[in-house]
């Protein structure tokens, strides 16, 4: 529980399995264990797998994950660099007269190498959560739940809430309601009609729609059209 640690796969299949899932990591993909982190197996089940295996003291990591789930990072971009500094740890290890000013150096280049792919792979994954979201928004994707949201960005729904509370002050789902229902009040504004914006926004019925859109805003959707006419004819007159 003090360290954190990581698999890196030099050569082979390396199968890992935790939250549930079976995944298989290759050559070059890195696996990302924070301390207290559960239900984590490894085990070669046939063929073998070469890597760089290490635990590095909770100090060093503040700046990577917060998370209590482990993490897989495809084609780590300085895997070649890593393993080169790694094998210059070792063979300064068993060296007769290893240098410990040349091990800490060492050790906190690995560190250095490892913030900045994890940190890029981070930034990469946030690109992905914006995306999904403004994607989902900009073609009326409302209805797609938290559950399967993370499903499809292959995160946990912590992460995902964590993002969207970090961009939007407000959860995933949340954000996708909020999206649905202003939408839905442009519609109304328009001129269509609560079926219409029902069927259009994915909603299982207008009761649906309608008890929604109440439970937000304060009143029925034909309210709210009925005061919008009566302003708009207000104005004009």
């Amino acid at each position: 529980n003090n360290f954190f640690t990581l698999f890196v796969v030099e050569d082979g299949i390396l199968p890992v399995k935790f939250l549930g899932k079976k995944k298989s990591l290759y050559k070059g993909d890195l696996l990302f264990v924070p301390p207290k982190s559960d239900d984590l197996t490894i085990q070669i089940e046939r063929g073998f797998a070469s890597i760089f295996w290490a635990h590095l003291d909770k100090t060093w990591c503040k700046t990577m994950w917060k998370s209590s789930t482990p993490k897989i990072i495809r084609k780590l971009a300085d895997s070649s660099l890593l393993f080169n500094l790694a094998y210059s740890y070792e063979t300064e290890v068993y060296s007769q007269t290893p240098s410990l000013c040349i091990l800490e150096n060492l050790g906190q280049c690995i560190v250095e190498v490892l913030k900045r792919n994890l940190e890029d792979a981070k930034f990469e994954k946030q690109n992905a959560i914006e995306k999904f979201i403004q994607t989902n928004i900009k073609n009326k994707n409302f209805s797609i739940t938290t559950e399967q949201a993370v499903k499809k960005l292959s995160i946990d729904a912590s992460e995902l809430n964590s993002f969207c509370q970090s961009k939007y002050s407000m959860s995933y789902a949340k954000l996708m309601l909020k999206n649905r229902l202003f939408l839905a009040v442009k519609m109304l504004e328009k001129g269509s009609s609560v079926l219409q914006v029902s069927d259009i926004l994915s909603y299982a019925n207008p009761y649906a729609f309608s008890r929604s859109f109440k439970k937000y805003f304060g009143y029925s959707p034909s309210e709210y059209s009925k005061r919008h006419k009566d302003n708009k004819n207000s104005k004009c007159y």
